[in-house]
């Protein structure tokens, strides 16, 4: 997902530029500085992908140098560079990448009509248990498989549907509206607080908390498409529990 190429150079830079700012403030941000402990080896083994490997060496390099924005700047600047060579080696050239976003725009094939396709359906089990869903993991079990139906979207193989790939439709089948509902107001309230915290920073933290929203954010939009990994998911709610308590100190202070 987005958040993975955020993350990867994102959170080994993140805790450095905390501890710097406290020292130079003569502050104690211990809270913001302790998640921040172990999180580098977290970034190498929770970042799938080895084109990523990339980002997460600009980032523990960048660690030491947080202080140096002309340092941040040129390996930013380097790791859109590689990013960009990556996809072009890894997907093809301008012409077949803009051909794939092109067919992910049809709804009538492909990608688009199978989220179509299982939207419309985990809808009507949301329909029928609204209050407290189906239960956890269920979803495989209690989907209304139609043969003809799956043959025509998908492909003769058997399929398999255990995986709502919507975020929010996914807590409703499971646990019914009112859990979605809390968990839809869960993460309202983790931007939020990460909006505000980008507003009344200033200088290296607004730059750490702009990062910070942005990743947040990446992970939000694409999880309703797809579906949290365990590769990814600790070091979302690793972002969304330090970006709280951030804003907490900040507003308590």
């Amino acid at each position: 997902g987005a958040l993975n190429v955020i993350s990867a150079g994102a959170l080994p830079i993140a805790g450095p530029v905390i501890f710097n700012d406290a020292n130079t403030a003569g502050g104690d941000n211990s809270l913001i500085v302790g998640p921040f402990a172990v999180p580098n080896p977290i970034t190498v083994v929770a970042t799938p992908g080895t084109g990523r490997s990339t980002l997460v060496v600009f980032g523990v390099a960048a660690r030491h140098f947080a202080w140096r924005r002309r340092v941040i700047l040129v390996a930013a600047a380097v790791i859109v560079v590689a990013s960009a060579g990556f996809l072009v080696s890894r997907v093809g050239t301008p012409e077949v990448m803009w051909s794939h976003v092109i067919a992910s725009a049809d709804i009538g094939s492909g990608s688009p009509a199978q989220r179509l396709y299982i939207w419309s359906r985990t809808l009507g089990l949301i329909r029928m248990r609204p209050w407290l869903g189906w239960g956890l993991e269920t979803l495989g079990t209690v989907f209304p498989y139609d043969r003809a139906s799956l043959v025509q979207v998908f492909s003769p193989r058997p399929t398999i549907i255990d995986k709502a790939h919507n975020d929010l439709l996914q807590v409703a089948v499971s646990i019914g509206i009112p859990g979605a509902l809390a968990y839809g107001a869960m993460w309202g309230s983790v931007v939020w607080s990460a909006v505000r915290m980008w507003r009344r920073a200033t200088d290296a933290p607004r730059v750490l908390a702009a990062g910070w929203l942005a990743a947040i954010t990446a992970y939000l939009v694409q999880v309703q498409f797809s579906f949290s990994v365990v590769a990814l998911a600790p070091i979302v709610w690793l972002l969304a529990g330090s970006a709280a308590g951030w804003e907490a100190e900040t507003r308590d202070s």
